[in-house]
């Protein structure tokens, strides 16, 4: 039963979250993929780099430009990488920052038409401003938290994978380590 609970308040927030901004939403979950993608990608291009310098020094190609031309590639593809990592970074943090702005603005708003629609007496109620006074203050943070705590498992969970696959071609014995490690 409990857990029923939780799923339906979680159900609550993301339609409340999603309500704010669906594009900035849709934006970071995307941005979100792509961030946990890059440590698959960075560790699959380090593994090409140190391929192509194995090939190098055993002297596999025609000549030093062609091993010069195919090292320099893969070097340019990892710190392509962590150059679109770092632009995919900033662009997630203002998208959250921007969507917190969004989320915050359209509770405070409900808050305040609720509040408007009370009579006077309420607001002499020390329960009913406090309660109103308390939802205010924590307007957009506590939503904004628990959606970017489950975006935050589903990237751990990408990563997890995406970096478990490619251990997994090295051999089913390497998983374990993969799932001790993380």
């Amino acid at each position: 039963m409990r857990t029923r609970q939780m799923l339906a308040d979680l159900s609550a927030t993301v339609r409340l979250v999603w309500s704010a901004s669906p594009g900035l939403l849709s934006l970071i979950l995307v941005l979100s993929i792509l961030l946990a993608l890059v440590p698959a990608a960075t560790l699959w291009v380090g593994k090409l780099l140190v391929d192509e310098v194995a090939r190098a020094i055993a002297g596999e190609f025609q000549n030093a430009a062609d091993a010069y031309r195919t090292l320099a590639t893969l070097l340019a593809l990892q710190v392509g990488i962590a150059i679109g990592a770092s632009l995919v970074q900033t662009v997630y943090g203002t998208a959250r920052e921007l969507l917190g702005d969004t989320l915050q603005n359209r509770i405070s708003l409900r808050i305040l038409h609720k509040a408007a629609a009370l009579d006077v007496e309420s607001f002499e109620n020390a329960e009913t401003y406090d309660a109103l006074r308390n939802a205010y203050n924590e307007v957009g943070s506590r939503p904004l938290g628990v959606m970017f705590q489950v975006i935050g498992i589903g990237q751990a969970l990408i990563t997890l994978a995406s970096i478990g696959g490619l251990m997994a071609r090295l051999g089913w014995e390497v998983l374990p380590l993969v799932l001790l490690a993380s």
